[in-house]
């Protein structure tokens, strides 16, 4: 946007030292701060208490025109409508089925508190709201200025259906919307600090499940050959990490605890889609690296239709080799994803060419080989078994094959987990790249320290001890 001569003088709003040519120029060399209250917007002091945001952010959340109007008034009214925030607050609640006792038991808040954000007569306090935006899966920077759309309620509405179906409880409800937040803000970040990327191309969404002639799993086959080719990897080398897989694809991968029959979900939520993955009751991170790639199959590859706003795959769904799923649900969708997930981990070739000829009546060799191809590509016992006896043509009697210990290595645990024991004082829910995005977008002048403290729900301090570490961890996406 060109500098407006006949405007007041830009300087004068974003400060003395700000140059360029243009009102995004001068935002980005900008030290003003801006704050916001339940409702007003204004020049930040060293005694506000609300929610900071930098000059560039406030410049493209709320526009030339307000800080204009700041800059002649001291505040300007950010809210849509009188009722707002308190109308988006309970709209949105009810529609993931969450009564206010519910929600305020899980974002540690009185009922009163709740009662209160959500009636149009009383102004709380900012952090308050932040929180329960938070909670609702709603953008917390705009609550009440931005209505939201019903295509970004999607994910609420799936969930409380999902809850009706399965009984799911309160605390799950609101985690998992929690968590389309994480998943909605590390992507809304990471396209502020790269623009111009466009990691998915080349992924073209496929609806064919298969037929009697070419089953789900030969579909799988090819489409976990073409995502290798697209990734860069050679057709037999491991996946050293599913985590980095979905860093290089700006996949948001949250781990979560959940209960323990939930293995992961995908779910979409302000055009993003991310994956969480459940950690609570699964420590086999073999298991955990099955589910982010049966979970990456639905996401780069179903189509709208069949990857609807919300997939929620349990541990048995998972665990299962593609035959029993189609075999137990005739569910080709779920079949696919499943065999993708061992094809794309660990190809039926390289599986051949690691163990090089076999004796297949050996049942104790094969024993062994199936331990030393869990070791090789970090898949689960479960998964590795099938998987083998398909790479064989099922020409042995897996059922007499002796189980192999089903114990992952130090080492996996180390490539995928390597970074999460060291900032445990986030919640596990914004560890891993959240953390690291979190922290380039304040470096990059898109946060404010304050902001970035809020988001991985750690003190300022905190935070500023953890920068520099959480830069080296996770470094930004090219």
């Amino acid at each position: 946007m060109a500098i407006d001569q006949t405007a007041p003088n830009w300087l004068d709003i974003f400060g003395g030292e700000a140059e360029g040519s243009s009102l995004q120029d001068l935002a980005d060399a900008s030290s003003v701060r801006f704050v916001r209250g339940q409702d007003e917007l204004a020049v930040w002091k060293p005694t506000a208490q609300g929610r900071g945001f930098t000059a560039k952010d406030a410049l493209r959340l709320f526009g030339a025109e307000r800080l204009k109007k700041v800059w002649e008034n001291g505040s300007v009214v950010l809210t849509s409508r009188p009722s707002e925030p308190s109308t988006t607050l309970r709209e949105r609640r009810e529609a993931l089925g969450l009564t206010q006792t519910e929600l305020a038991s899980y974002v540690g808040l009185d009922v009163k508190t709740i009662a209160e954000a959500e009636s149009p007569d009383y102004r709380s306090k900012i952090f308050d709201l932040m929180k329960i935006a938070v909670a609702l899966g709603l953008d917390e920077g705009t609550i009440g200025f931005k209505p939201e759309t019903s295509g970004e309620s999607s994910v609420a509405v799936r969930l409380k259906a999902w809850r009706q179906h399965t009984g799911a409880r309160p605390n799950t409800i609101a985690m998992l919307s929690e968590v389309s937040w994480v998943m909605m803000t590390q992507s809304r970040l990471q396209q502020l600090l790269a623009p111009n990327a466009n990691p998915l191309a080349g992924f073209t969404r496929d609806g064919n499940y298969g037929d009697p002639y070419w089953p789900a799993w030969d579909v799988a086959s090819d489409l976990a050959k073409e995502t290798r080719r697209l990734l860069g990897l050679s057709p037999t080398e491991p996946v050293s990490s599913t985590r980095e897989l979905c860093r290089r694809l700006q996949v948001p991968l949250v781990h979560a605890q959940l209960p323990a029959h939930i293995a992961g979900a995908t779910l979409a939520t302000g055009g993003t889609r991310g994956i969480v993955v459940n950690v609570a009751a699964n420590d086999n991170i073999w298991v955990q690296r099955a589910t982010v790639a049966h979970e990456l199959g639905h996401l780069l590859w179903d189509p709208d239709e069949s990857l609807k706003a919300l997939v929620v795959d349990t541990r048995d769904q998972v665990e299962k080799s593609d035959y029993e799923t189609f075999r137990k649900s005739q569910d080709w969708v779920e079949a696919r994803a499943n065999a993708f997930a061992v094809e794309l981990l660990a190809p039926k070739e390289a599986i051949r060419e690691h163990l090089g000829p076999l004796d297949l009546f050996d049942l104790d060799g094969m024993a062994l080989a199936i331990r030393s191809c869990m070791e090789k590509f970090g898949l689960s016992l479960t998964a590795m078994r099938y998987h083998v006896w398909n790479a064989f043509d099922r020409e042995f009697d897996l059922d007499a094959v002796p189980h192999s210990d089903p114990t992952p290595t130090y080492e996996w645990e180390g490539q995928e987990l390597y970074a999460d024991d060291m900032f445990r004082e986030a919640p596990i829910t914004r560890r891993g790249q959240f953390a690291g995005t979190v922290a380039e977008a304040e470096k990059s002048g898109w946060l404010t320290e304050q902001a970035a403290a809020f988001y991985l729900t750690v003190t300022q301090d905190v935070y500023s001890d953890s920068r520099d570490k959480l830069l080296g961890l996770y470094p930004p996406i090219n």
